[in-house]
Order: structure tokens, then C-alpha cells, then sequence
């Protein structure tokens, strides 16, 4: 359907390509109205008629803010409300607010529907990630760890959504470094969901990536790679380039680059990477400053240090400007940023920069002292001290990192070869 000319055309953010992926903005808001009034249209405001994808990025969000505002004045415990409002919480970019909305949209489900009811067992699972997303993973590991057991009990362990589930708590044991609790969990979701939709579903393929990336953690990076080079190049070809998914994906081999020293070809394709995801989820979005804070690690380790310093420095400064950007990365940015700038000679604000941040990850209940990121920081102010003529102090800081790494992540792992060259270079 087209009811004019003129308009934006964008992208619908499903897996629908070419001129079929391409719409005028309000038409499509006008053809999901339509589409609601037909009793026979499952989901009319969150998937396409044609592909049957979720909707996404900034399409997707326009969609469910145009559908909530149809429905918003309606008693707080309608149906459609608390579906539209779980829908909108699902797509805003304030992840504080969608916070507040799905844990809205729990307490509305428990009411109506009962605590074990499906939907209201999913609004649990989706406000756990949103948990995450914020940092709060003591809160997040709890409400997914429940969710997970009634889930077996309710709906049985080879469930879809209880396989899905299970995927978001070895997401989180991978952030807060239960590594071998996450590849445990993680290979069983591949095997079950794999066996139940295909190497190709969208579940599949989510539940492949976060394997992809617990080896990525654990130090297995070539398995890891391989991994990822063959999940990317299938959703390049089955979502498109320039799906939110696709793009995830492909971050995820940036990294691996980078952990292979292959800083040049981590910095290419993270700097593609930035063009895509403006395109698709807006200029602002948080996902874009992780992508640009990447941009700017790589461009510093591939020798840059003058070009990849300003990067930083905006990443930062859009960082701490976007409501509820996950602190834990936050702290992970400035620390980079603190090594550009010891790099660049600016002692004087690289090592309280430094020294500040490692403080707050040590202090944090969800990272704490021998996280990877903490260590990770703790490197790099071993490096500014000692680049500061603070030679003493920063050889004893990498001497009981490296020990650290050594113990808790392993002797062969990224970091903890990285921190072991720093120490090697000591005066």
C-alpha cells in the first residue's frame, strides 16, 4: 500500500530487501492500522505482511510509538495497552524508560493473566536483558535464573521460549565472567534449538552468536571466528547487510579481529559498521557509540593514537549523555580512552582518568576486582604510570595483573598476553 509520493522512505527493518524492504514511513504506519482491524492479522503493529520479521530499528520504533498512542488512553489493564506498550518498550532507545515500561507491562500480565502465564513469562524474560542492558546484573540474574525455572516447570526444558531464555542467562554469566557457566548453558540452547528450528531460523542463528562470542571470552578464537565468519555470512544473505542482527554479528568479528591483533581489519570493518548502523537505527542510538568507542580502540591499537583520541572522546561524551547506557561499558569506554591519551603524552589526564575508573569497576558489585574489564584497565594504567616515569609503581601494578589474568582468565588469552608485553617493555 502507498497513499503518496512524497515522504521519507526508509527501511523496514525486517528481512525484506530491495525495492520490497523499502516503504514511505506513514504508509506503512496507515497499512499496520489497517491490518489491526482485521481479526485474521496476527501481530499487524510488529511484523511485515511479506517476510513475517520482527520489525526494527528506527522503523520499527516509529511503528510501535504510532500504535501505543492509538491505545495509550485505554484502562491501564486492556490488553491491547499492555501490548503496546510492551512492543514500544521493546523498541525506545531510553533504556531507563523501557525499564519502567516492561516492568509495567509484568505487573499488568501477573495481574490479568497470572504469573505463569507465556506472555507474561516473556514481559519477565524481556525485563531481565533490560536488567542487563542497564548494568543491574545482580537484579538480572535473578528474574532470569526464576524466569528460567518456571519455565521448565510450566512450559518443559525443549521449549522455544524456555530455549530463548536460557540464551539470556549465558549472555549474562558471560558479561559478569561465569564463563564456563555460560558455555555449559549455551551449547545445549544450539543443540535444542537447532535441532528443533533449523540452522537457519532467526533463534538459531542468536543463540549461534552468543556461542560465538563465549568462545570469543574463554580465548578460543578460532573456533570463534570461523564460528561468526559462517553466522555472518548467513544473515547477511537471509536478514541483509543492514539488519540490526546482521550488524551485531558482525561487531562480534570486530572484536575477534582486534583479539587477534588483526587491528586493521577490525578497524575497517567497525568504521563499515558505523555507516550501517546510522542508517538503520539513527545517529544517536547507544549501539552506535559501542560501535564508535570499537572504532576508536581498534584505530589506537592499530598505532593511531592522535586519529583514534577524538573518536574516544565523543564516544564518551555521547556515552554519558544517553539515558541508561550500561555503566559497566561506559567505564570500559573511558578506560580506553585514558590509554589514547597516554599514548598522546597527556599523563596529567590520562592516569586519574585512569586511576578513577579502575576505583568504580573494583568498587562495582556486578564487575568487581578481577573482572576482564577491570584488569583490562588495570593494564592500561600500569602502562600510563610506567609511561609517566612512575616506573616502580606501574611495573607493580602489571606484575599483580598479569598474575591476575593469569589466574582467572587464563595464561594464552588476549589480555593477559597484552599486559604480559607491557610489563615486558619496562625500563
Amino acid at each position: 500500500i502507498c497513499l503518496s509520493d512524497e515522504g521519507d522512505v526508509v527501511q523496514k527493518g525486517c528481512y525484506c530487501r530491495g525495492d520490497a524492504g523499502a516503504v514511505h514511513l506513514d504508509c506503512l504506519i496507515e497499512l499496520c492500522s489497517y491490518r489491526s482491524t482485521r481479526p485474521d492479522v496476527e501481530q499487524p503493529w510488529q511484523k511485515c505482511e511479506t517476510c513475517n520479521a520482527v520489525f526494527s530499528g528506527r522503523t520499527g520504533t516509529k511503528i510501535a510509538a504510532s500504535w501505543f498512542d492509538k491505545v495509550s488512553a485505554r484502562d491501564p489493564d486492556d490488553r491491547t495497552r499492555i501490548d503496546a506498550l510492551f512492543c514500544l518498550s521493546c523498541h525506545i532507545e531510553d533504556e531507563v524508560l523501557a525499564n519502567r515500561y516492561t516492568a509495567e507491562v509484568l505487573a499488568a500480565r501477573t495481574r490479568t493473566l497470572g504469573p505463569e502465564h507465556i506472555d507474561t513469562l516473556w514481559a519477565a524474560k524481556t525485563l531481565a536483558i533490560s536488567h542487563r542492558l542497564l548494568g543491574k546484573f545482580p537484579e538480572a540474574i535473578e528474574l532470569c535464573s526464576q524466569t528460567v525455572d518456571t519455565m521448565k516447570r510450566v512450559l518443559g526444558a525443549g521449549d522455544l521460549a524456555t530455549l530463548s531464555t536460557c540464551n539470556d542467562l549465558a549472555c549474562i554469566y558471560r558479561l559478569t565472567g561465569r564463563i564456563d557457566e555460560a558455555l555449559a548453558i549455551q551449547k545445549e540452547v544450539v543443540d535444542e534449538t537447532t535441532k528443533v528450528l533449523g540452522p537457519e531460523n532467526y533463534q538459531t542463528l542468536s543463540a549461534l552468536c552468543e556461542l560465538a562470542d563465549i568462545l570469543r571470552e574463554k580465548g578460543d578464537l578460532g573456533p570463534a571466528m570461523a564460528q561468526v565468519e559462517a553466522l555472518l555470512a548467513t544473515r547477511r544473505r537471509v536478514q541483509g547487510c543492514q539488519h540490526p542482527e546482521t550488524i551485531a554479528t558482525a561487531n562480534s568479528l570486530s572484536i575477534i579481529y582486534m583479539k587477534l591483533e588483526r587491528y586493521e581489519e577490525a578497524r575497517a570493518l567497525a568504521k563499515e559498521l558505523m555507516e550501517q548502523s546510522v542508517v538503520v537505527k539513527g545517529e544517536t542510538h547507544v549501539d552506535n557509540t559501542t560501535i564508535q568507542a570499537n572504532l576508536g580502540l581498534f584505530t589506537l591499537l592499530a598505532g593511531r593514537a592522535e586519529e583514534a583520541e577524538p573518536i574516544q572522546r565523543d564516544a564518551v561524551e555521547k556515552a554519558e549523555l544517553s539515558r541508561g547506557y550500561d555503566p559497566t561499558i561506559l567505564l570500559f569506554i573511558k578506560a580506553s580512552h585514558g590509554l589514547a591519551l597516554a599514548r598522546l603524552g597527556r599523563y596529567d589526564e590520562a592516569v586519574p582518568l585512569l586511576q578513577a575508573t579502575h576505583a568504580r569497576q573494583s568498587a562495582n558489585e556486578s564487575v568487581g576486582p578481577e573482572h576482564t574489564s577491570t584488569l583490562r584497565t588495570a593494564s592500561f594504567l600500569g602502562e600510563a604510570l610506567v609511561a609517566q616515569g612512575k616506573i616502580g609503581e606501574g611495573r607493580a601494578l602489571l606484575v599483580e595483573t598479569l598474575a591476575t589474568q593469569t589466574r582467572v582468565l587464563g595464561a594464552d588469552v588476549y589480555e593477559t598476553r597484552e599486559t604480559a608485553k607491557r610489563l615486558a617493555k619496562c625500563p
